[in-house]
């Protein structure tokens, strides 16, 4: 019945209204509403149908997308009412859900924009007509993101160029690639620092890696070369295959590579990366290889590391072409130095070319190891070695003093002098380096401070080689009257020692007889003692008595 009753009443009133007005406005003035609801004639989109999330298409943000934290997020959303008209007086309400807070009001509108911390998040957008409520949700993040670019020299983008964030311990964080105008956007997880690196295949790049700490102002900017080097390999030997990733200073190794370039490099060089938080040390090897031809294994000495070891380094070669333009690559594998096995390997081969006579190279490999003692942490670990060390080298210096000419003879005989005080500061007691110390001022013809350091010995061990027929020839060449009895008490005692030495027993007369000439002298008085004919110190001597 209220349907025809409705139907009546619209009949009489488009019938006054032939003359040119509007049926459907006349009905909307003149039709009270729930007759108009029975007319399919209410406000638009009347709703006769129920509203469903489907009316909500959320434009921003995009679900499952993160957003750069520092610019303001835009929050849109268009309606798409049933029928061909809009909502009338729709209400639109966003709020925000971020992970594990509290819901958050955002405000009303088909469009807001908000700046949100880093994060994620959960968006609501809630549609309201008259009686009626639907929603949507989406996920979506912020993160704290920065801009970079990879191009040429020349600005021609590179695009495909794989980026790797890792932290500085070097665990991998996060990928991602340039696009074909080469930039790309790197996510930061946190205000730590963090190193981005690129890689292409053909491709090398300056820098080659980057520390970079959020700031969203800065542009991270690298420079692309088509040049590609590859297979970079440390090893021991121009024949291995295998990287030898436990290195000495000073070694001698060989480094192989590839290298593909238009344009011919000019200057090589192999350095060893030790990264410390943002920054890094770079330690160059030497070049000691005779070849100039490209691809070549150079041939190379490890570099002295100072100051603490890292647990691993990094290979680095770089290449400076003809333009002085450089580029370089970096080895995948991880090198290190075990000093306290460098120290003992150095010291072994020392001995070894010692033993062999070989000196000079012998107490270059001395020295080596005492610039390694100099770098170690816990230099009381190394005190035996090291008193080995001084004393070795002191012998082999001293062989060489002993065969050199005058000019060299001194200089050998100071540094030799010098290895036997390094003993005796270790172990002031070490009674051979006090006789070889002895020996040295002997030598030199520094009677007195031989003549201390042979009584010393003596008081030390009696019966130590030699000793009395030292000191009684170091009493002989000071030349004063009261020495000379003493070297004469000493002659007797060595004799005692060894009766058949016809020489010994032949010096010790004259040194009577010189004594006998000038009793009337007084004992401070300096005689020539030059007549009396003493033969070397260092006769009867092994200076091939070194500490193993």
């Amino acid at each position: 019945m209220a349907n025809k009753a409705a139907g009546t009443i619209v009949f009489f009133i488009v019938m006054a209204c032939l003359t040119g007005c509007d049926p459907e406005a006349l009905v909307k003035r003149k039709v009270p509403e729930p007759i108009q609801d029975l007319l399919t004639l209410g406000s638009a989109a009347s709703l006769k149908t129920p509203l469903t999330p489907e009316a909500i298409q959320i434009v921003s943000p995009k679900k499952d997308t993160v957003y750069p934290s520092h610019q303001p997020t835009t929050f849109q959303v268009n309606l798409k009412a049933p029928g061909d008209k809009p909502f009338e007086d729709p209400i639109i309400t966003w709020t925000l859900f971020p992970e594990g807070k509290g819901q958050q009001p955002l405000g009303n509108g088909l469009s807001l924009k908000k700046k949100l911390e880093p994060g994620k998040y959960r968006v609501e957008v809630t549609l309201a007509v008259k009686d009626q409520k639907v929603s949507q949700t989406i996920n979506f993040r912020q993160a704290m993101m920065m801009r970079g670019k990879t191009v040429l020299a020349n600005g021609k983008p590179v695009a495909g160029v794989e980026l790797e964030l890792k932290d500085l311990d070097e665990n991998l964080i996060s990928k991602t690639q340039s696009g074909d105008n080469g930039t790309f956007i790197v996510e930061i997880p946190s205000d730590n620092p963090f190193r981005l690196s690129p890689s292409k295949k053909k491709f090398s790049f300056n820098p080659l890696s980057k520390v970079i700490k959020y700031n969203p102002e800065e542009q991270i900017d690298f420079t692309g070369f088509e040049v590609e080097i590859s297979d970079v390999l440390l090893v021991a030997s121009v024949d291995a295959t295998e990287p030898a990733l436990s290195i000495c200073p000073y070694q001698e190794l060989y480094l192989k590579y590839k290298l593909q370039s238009d344009t011919p490099p000019k200057k090589i060089e192999a350095q060893l990366i030790q990264r410390e938080k943002e920054s890094e040390r770079l330690h160059s090897f030497e070049d000691i290889s005779t070849t100039e031809k490209i691809g070549e294994p150079l041939k190379l000495k490890a570099p002295l590391l100072h100051g603490p070891l890292a647990p691993h380094y990094r290979l680095r070669l770089v290449v400076t072409d003809e333009h002085g333009q450089k580029f370089s690559m970096e080895s995948r594998d991880l090198y290190s130095m075990d000093m306290a096995a460098c120290i003992k390997s150095k010291m072994a081969q020392a001995v070894a070319l010692q033993t062999k006579g070989e000196l000079e190279p012998a107490i270059k490999e001395y020295n080596q190891v005492e610039e390694l003692y100099r770098n170690v942490h816990e230099p009381a670990l190394y005190t035996s070695l090291m008193e080995k060390l001084y004393f070795n080298r002191g012998l082999a210096r001293l062989a060489l003093a002993l065969n050199a000419d005058s000019g060299n003879r001194q200089r050998f005989l100071s540094t030799s002098s010098q290895d036997f005080n390094a003993v005796l500061k270790l172990h002031k007691n070490d009674i051979e380096a006090l006789f070889y110390r002895g020996l040295i001022s002997h030598l030199a013809k520094g009677y007195d401070p031989a003549i201390q350091d042979y009584t010393d010995v003596l008081q030390s061990d009696p019966n130590y080689p030699l000793i009395t027929q030292l000191r009684g020839m170091a009493f002989v060449g000071t030349g004063v009257k009261r020495n000379l009895l003493s070297a004469i008490y000493d002659f007797g005692d060595a004799l005692r020692a060894n009766s058949s030495n016809k020489d010994l027993r032949k010096i010790r007369a004259e040194t009577l007889k010189l004594y006998a000439e000038n009793q009337n002298e007084k004992d401070d008085s300096v005689l020539d003692s030059s007549r009396i004919r003493l033969p070397k110190p260092e006769e009867g001597l092994d200076l091939q008595k070194i500490r193993k």
